[in-house]
Order: C-alpha cells, then structure tokens, then sequence
C-alpha cells in the first residue's frame, strides 16, 4: 500500500463533511465508481463512503484528494481550510507565486488556514462523525495520535522533493493539531512561543 493522504469530502457550499484516510487505489476506485471509496483505518481495508449525496467531482490536489458533493444543504462548519493551501504551480498560500530570495508573505493566509483546520478537528472531537479519519485518532486516544504524529516527522525527514516535504509537512501538520486538541492545549501556545524567539 502506497502512503496514504487525506480525503476531503466537501459540500457544494464548501463546508467539510468528513476527511477520510486513502491512497492511490482508493482514489482510483472513486474515479471508477464516482463514488467515495476509503481506507477503513483499522482494517486497512478498501470501504466506501455512504452519503446521501452525490458526487459531483473528485480531484487529487496533490497534498490531498478532495470530493465535491451535490448536496447543497447546509451545514454549520466552516470552509475547507485544506482548499486555502497552497496550490499547484508553486504559489504561495495567499496565491502568489514566491520568486527566488522574496520573503515569504503568510499574514493572513496561512493564519485562517490553520484557523479553519482547528475549527474542523475540534468540530471532529465534539460531533465525532462516524466514517471520519479524525474521529479514528480520537476514538483511539492520545497515544496512537503521538504515535502517527512521530511517524509523520519522520516521513518529512526522509522526504526529497518539494512536492514530498510540502506533501509530509501537511500531514505532520494536520497530525499534530490532532494531538494539541486530544491534550486540550490551545495551538496558541505555540504561537506565543514562537513570538518570544523572535529577534
């Protein structure tokens, strides 16, 4: 089995209705069938995802698949925070490409990205959505969360390519907000730590 990456189940109004674990042969499987298909986390098994609605559109975004439902039904959680990154073509996360030696501008940008995510995990641990990647680490504890944020570093450690660390950072990200939220540690703990590096 190939690494896995997230797949983004989205609503036509851009809310996040679940993200799933899956790789290249569930992606190509939902390709096949049009429809959603996932790796169960515990089984490693191929599933597929029941959902009222239907699939509009499936895309591989690189850093994540994402599927667009037909559904236009309202939900209470925010936009995807994943459609906010950094795109294809190596632009920065506000959508400008970065030229060599320009400081990287991520006021703004990045900060609702990560805004949003948080928004979504923490939604994950309230609700805790059956189907849901995010509702598996929970459901597992905070051991298993420490464990696959490890095995995340130390896949961005082996990572060559800039398409491979953004790739590995993403995960390592995502993995370790997971893990902030299973303690109950605010991430602007981490912000203030930062700050108080800085100069």
């Amino acid at each position: 089995m190939d690494a896995g990456k997230p797949f983004v189940v989205i609503t036509m109004q851009g809310a996040v209705e679940t993200v799933l674990e899956a790789d290249t042969k569930a992606y190509a499987k939902s390709v096949e069938h049009s429809s959603i298909w996932y790796r169960h986390g515990e089984t490693g098994r191929l599933i597929p995802y029941e959902t009222a609605s239907q699939v509009r559109e499936l895309r591989d975004r690189g850093e994540w698949y994402e599927a667009i439902l037909e559904d236009r039904g309202s939900e209470a959680e925010s936009k995807s925070a994943l459609q906010q990154t950094t795109q294809a073509g190596g632009t920065t996360p506000s959508g400008r490409r970065q030229e060599t030696g320009e400081a990287e501008d991520l006021t703004g940008g990045a900060s609702d990205v990560l805004s949003r995510l948080i928004r979504v995990i923490r939604g994950r641990k309230e609700s805790l959505p059956e189907g849901s990647y995010t509702t598996y680490l929970f459901q597992k504890g905070t051991e298993k969360i420490k464990k696959k944020t490890g095995e995340e570093a130390v896949e961005l450690i082996l990572a060559e390519t800039a398409e491979e660390l953004s790739y590995e950072a993403a995960d390592l990200v995502y993995h370790m907000l997971v893990l902030f939220e299973s303690r109950g540690i605010p991430f602007k703990a981490v912000l203030d730590e930062l700050r108080s590096r800085e100069g």
